[in-house]
């Protein structure tokens, strides 16, 4: 088996495509909000991009472990399949599956929540309230993009039922054996190269996929996740990680811009709103967004100050 997972070739583009069919895109309609540290907002206000930590080093592994156990307990039931091919299939996807959580895959993530003002959150990504919750468009994100200049970015949102979870896996892999041989009736010749192109592609999405899916204990957070993989065809497309201190830890993150076209006017981010932790002076708070964003010569956004009291 070979262990190099990306590759350059029609053929890889050819299925990959295929493992994206019938993808739906997640419609919202009100604002978004990342939950960040002073520290973050500024960042955001000067180079309006977002800030995405690698999956691995999250503040909680076990949201990244739930979503990769059920996706190999799923890929494990039909590794038993009493059709040869569908049994053969699906544990090459599961060797992809396991090489690329081990060695080369990157995935970036950044979380968004649907409320404004949640505990929870100020709790986990603010220092107990020493933050702010930026607002976002989200169909204004979405809406500057379209597949191929946003690279391998996907905006999801996050999947609490286990149900639904183990039915999109199942859906997927069923989709991509069904046209895997599909594609090795039509070239006998090719069989090999288009079952491992198949697999490996499979495996690349559902690795993916996989990082939408968290336990229903959380899910009044009605989270949305960035998700970005960078380890994409062409070396050349790669994002340049960067390095930042996270307590002990060296933790690696992009810089991403989520508006890339001429749609979003200077490449502004679609900021309609910030709130201002409950710890977060907020006359000066106020003071300071308004001058960052009068340097930045655009419409300044609701401030509004959090409700919730924390000590």
């Amino acid at each position: 088996m070979e262990n190099k997972i990306h590759f350059e070739s029609n053929l890889w583009k050819k299925v990959f495509k295929i493992a994206q069919e019938k993808d739906e895109q997640d419609q919202y309609n009100g604002l978004l909000y990342h939950y960040t540290t002073p520290t973050g907002l500024l960042g955001i206000l000067q180079n309006q991009n977002i800030w995405a930590t690698e999956a691995s080093f999250l503040n909680d592994l076990y949201e990244i472990q739930y979503g990769h156990d059920i996706t190999k307990k799923v890929l494990s039931a039909y590794s038993k399949d009493t059709i040869s091919y569908t049994k053969k299939f699906s544990k090459q996807t599961l060797y992809y599956l396991d090489l690329m959580n081990s060695k080369e895959e990157e995935i970036y993530i950044t979380s968004f929540c649907e409320t404004s003002d949640l505990l929870s959150q100020w709790k986990g990504y603010t220092n107990f309230g020493e933050g702010y919750a930026v607002g976002l468009d989200l169909n204004e994100i979405i809406s500057s993009n379209d597949n191929e200049s946003f690279g391998h970015i996907a905006i999801k949102k996050v999947i609490y039922d286990k149900k639904t979870q183990i039915k999109l896996i199942k859906s997927k892999i069923n989709h991509m054996i069904k046209q895997s041989v599909k594609l090795i009736n039509k070239q006998k010749s090719n069989e090999e190269n288009i079952f491992n192109a198949s697999a490996k592609s499979l495996a690349y999405y559902l690795n993916a996929q996989s990082k939408r899916f968290k336990s229903s204990a959380f899910s009044e957070e009605k989270e949305w996740r960035v998700i970005y993989i960078n380890s994409p065809l062409s070396k050349s497309k790669r994002i340049k990680n960067k390095f930042r201190m996270v307590e002990s830890t060296i933790t690696p993150y992009l810089e991403i811009k989520l508006c890339k076209t001429a749609n979003c006017k200077n490449n502004i981010l679609p900021i309609n709103k910030i709130v201002v932790g409950p710890k977060i002076d907020f006359e000066k708070a106020v003071k300071s967004i308004n001058l960052a964003y009068k340097s930045l010569e655009i419409n300044i956004p609701k401030v509004k100050k959090s409700s919730i009291s924390l000590q």
